[in-house]
């Protein structure tokens, strides 16, 4: 079975799971749902085709008899018709196709059609569905930005009256699946797993210590490179996990925020100079803010609803991202808006300095509204936004819904810091399909990266020069990924049931002699991977070629979630979630090439869904260190429990 991020398909034509229904259609008891298109090389176009099962009764002895493109030649015919046997209702099932593109244009629309039959109550029925594709770009390709300018608006004093702010179960829109295509690699790990063990030696102050969960009670299975000592306690089991050997230390671990919605989505940076005597720290969880004046160790609660005006769409939803640019001396908090009654929504970008935050204690800010009528959307909205920091440019990412692409923007740094009108420039969604659900790269310098999954044996690589008004893109090949994410928790459940995205992510590492990305992103388990896991693409700037392929894996329990970012050793930190195999989704922080990651906390239970968001960033004022975010999960309220960590290198702390 060959599998990547969200989907997972047989080699051969087809998987069936149980999933939720995303889309309605009359009387019809098959759906075709948006397809995954992909040209593997110039004269082959693969489809992977996701129909959902409407009826209420099971559909037996089901049959897809047929799939055609246009006048095109299926390529796979032979393994027609395929036979599914059984589906459940809401079942859904992937069906894989090529075809010859000697007929096929680039961004043309070619008409699908599919047609079978199946068995409900002793009798038969026939069904045939179609839908328009579009054949999407060749590569390498190049497309030119467009541009739009967007208005100031300032607050302050938290003026405005609360609303409360409800998450809904499922609020991402899965993307399509991804076409199998050639197989690679023989899904076995490179390397030696990577442990998980207890808190390394604390830098922290006395009163932040105390914020730390030291034990874990659990009684599943260890994974081969976790030390533990036991001590009995009754019935139970208590196991305290034994000290690590790198170098490595906790300068704080301190609770903030609050519930948040569900998953929490923490965010944060820290920055400035030292202020009053301590760094400030700003951070966010799904609903709300949080800010620090003494470094992290005490933080105030923000209520975005108060600070800003929230009557525009369906008022403010989610997914708050939190960065900061010493450049400009500013941080930088992204919020999300429900979708208004025509469909539509916005991004809000709000800027201030930690000495206007001190201030205002956090009220005080200059923000920009980025609506879905100025990246010329239409009647549709945006989702799943993301941020990174350049030499020059704020560069912003989001889904866009109408065409399931990923839409990146970028806005001087300098307009933003003076507050006026910002001129941006952004991208075409439609040109990366394959990014939907993704991460930019961390660390850009004078060009961002992103990447998506045209097939699940390449890698498409999105590059944008700051000197320049075009964006870029290429594939690399890379070995296949298995992507089954089941990771089982001390209750029986599966802390990733509901991922919604697994990157790609990643860095830039750009040290003397050597200008590399890495792109990590979510793997399954399957062939030698016993758990689900986190991939890693090390890609040579100069020409984009895959140095090496790597993996952060243990036998024993998964990883997910993954965050890079470097700080000015040019190390890189990671923050990203473990769980399965006795332990429930919980947080973790390290240094990559320790082979070891450090819990901030760990959860007694399991939330709705674990994710989607963990982020690292360089600690400013000391960019020698790492601040990131994770949560743990509590079985009953408070339901979440957000962490603010700072780690790094003994030798860094007090610099």
């Amino acid at each position: 079975m060959i599998c990547l991020r969200k989907q997972c398909f047989a080699v051969l034509a087809l998987l069936l799971v149980a999933v939720p229904l995303w889309a309605q259609n009359g009387s019809a008891r098959f759906l075709m749902e948006e397809p995954g298109i992909a040209l593997e090389d110039a004269n082959t176009l693969l489809a992977a085709v996701p129909l959902v099962y409407r009826g209420t009764a099971m559909a037996e002895k089901v049959e897809v008899q047929s799939v055609r493109l246009g006048s095109a030649k299926l390529m796979n015919a032979k393994t027609f018709p395929l036979v599914l046997r059984k589906v459940v209702s809401q079942g859904r099932v992937v069906v894989q196709s090529a075809f010859s593109t000697t007929r096929f244009r680039e961004n043309r629309r070619y008409l699908l059609e599919i047609k079978g039959r199946y068995t409900v109550g002793g009798k038969t029925v026939g069904f045939s569905l179609n839908r328009q594709i579009t054949v999407p770009p060749m590569a390498p390709g190049s497309a030119q930005v467009q541009t739009a300018e967007a208005q100031p608006h300032s607050v302050s004093g938290a003026q405005f009256p609360h609303q409360d702010i409800v998450i809904h179960d499922e609020v991402n829109t899965p993307g399509p699946p991804v076409p199998t295509g050639t197989l690679r690699g023989n899904l076995t790990p490179e390397g030696l797993p990577t442990s998980l063990q207890a808190r390394p030696p604390s830098a922290m102050a006395p009163e932040d210590t105390r914020n730390y969960a030291m034990k874990v009670q659990t009684s599943g299975p260890r994974g081969p490179n976790m030390l533990d000592a036991e001590t009995r306690s009754g019935t139970s089991v208590e196991r305290t996990l034994l000290a690590p050997t790198p170098d490595l230390v906790f300068v704080k671990n301190t609770r903030f925020g609050g519930p948040g919605g569900e998953p929490n989505d923490p965010s944060g940076a820290t920055g400035g100079n030292a202020f009053e005597g301590a760094a400030t720290v700003l951070a966010s969880g799904n609903t709300y803010g949080s800010f620090s004046t003494d470094g992290g160790s005490t933080f105030t609660q923000l209520d975005p609803t108060t600070i800003f005006p929230n009557m525009f769409d369906g008022g403010l939803c989610c997914d708050q991202v939190i960065h900061y640019s010493p450049s400009i001396n500013r941080y930088i908090w992204l919020m999300q808006f429900w979708n208004g009654a025509d469909s539509q929504n916005r991004l809000r970008i709000a800027v201030a300095s930690p000495e206007a935050l001190v201030a205002s204690k956090g009220t005080a800010w200059t923000f920009w509204d980025l609506t879905s009528a100025l990246f010329n959307l239409g009647n549709h909205g945006m989702d799943y936004p993301d941020l990174a920091v350049g030499n020059n440019f704020l560069y912003v990412s989001v889904d866009t819904t109408d065409v399931f692409g990923l839409l990146v923007a970028r806005i001087p740094l300098t307009e933003l810091r003076d507050g006026v009108t910002i001129h941006f420039q952004f991208t075409h969604p439609s040109d990366a399909k394959s990014a939907y659900g993704v991460h930019l790269i961390q660390n850009p310098g004078d060009e961002i990266f992103w990447a998506g999954h045209p097939t699940a044996s390449s890698l498409r690589i999105f590059s944008w020069n700051e000197g320049s008004t075009s964006y870029f893109w290429r594939d690399v090949a890379i070995n296949t990924v298995p992507a089954d994410f089941t990771a089982i928790s001390p209750d029986g459940t599966n802390w990733l049931s509901s991922l919604f995205s697994g990157g790609p992510g990643g860095v830039r590492i750009l040290n003397p002699g050597a200008d590399e990305i890495w792109f990590e992103w979510m793997g399954g388990r399957g062939g030698a991977f016993p758990q689900p896991h986190i991939q890693i693409a090390r890609i040579r700037h100069s020409d984009f070629s895959l140095i090496q392929q790597t993996q952060i894996w243990n036998a024993g329990f998964a990883f997910g979630y993954a965050s890079f970012t470097a700080n000015a050793n040019n190390l890189v930190g990671v923050s990203l979630a473990f769980g399965g195999g006795g332990f429930f989704g919980s947080p973790a922080v390290g240094i990559m090439g320790d082979g070891v990651v450090f819990p901030l906390c760990i959860s007694s239970a399991n939330a709705f869904r674990y994710g989607d968001y963990a982020t690292v960033r360089q600690a400013f004022p000391n960019d020698a260190l790492f601040a990131a975010e994770g949560y743990c999960v509590n079985p009953q309220d408070p339901r979440f429990d957000p962490h603010f960590v700072v780690f790094g290198r003994s030798g860094d702390v007090g610099r």
